[in-house]
């Protein structure tokens, strides 16, 4: 039964200090901050943002499949790989 009572007022503890701190008034921070107009040159850039950050959200449109070959390099062909070791082997199998 104590120990019913010990938790009921370590429970009820933090509660009952955080009231008299949230009833207390808050003092004013002192006058309010009025900022000169916007330019022309801050809102255009401010809209130019937001376009690059809506093209960037924005999901790429669906293009058609490429087939291996087409994204390929021609320079990239197994031939010419090949060739290009071939030719730098043969001087040192020459010796």
């Amino acid at each position: 039964m104590i120990r019913h009572r010990v938790a009921a007022v370590t429970l009820a503890l933090p509660l009952l200090l955080s009231i008299p701190a949230a009833a207390q008034p808050v003092p004013p921070s002192g006058p309010p901050v009025v900022l000169p107009p916007l330019g022309p040159q801050v809102r255009q850039a401010e809209r130019d943002a937001a376009r690059a950050a809506e093209r960037a959200t924005r999901v790429p449109r669906q293009e058609e499949p490429q087939t291996p070959s087409d994204r390929r390099s021609p320079g990239l062909d197994d031939d010419v790989t090949a060739g290009i070791q071939q030719r730098q082997l043969e001087p040192g199998l020459r010796r």
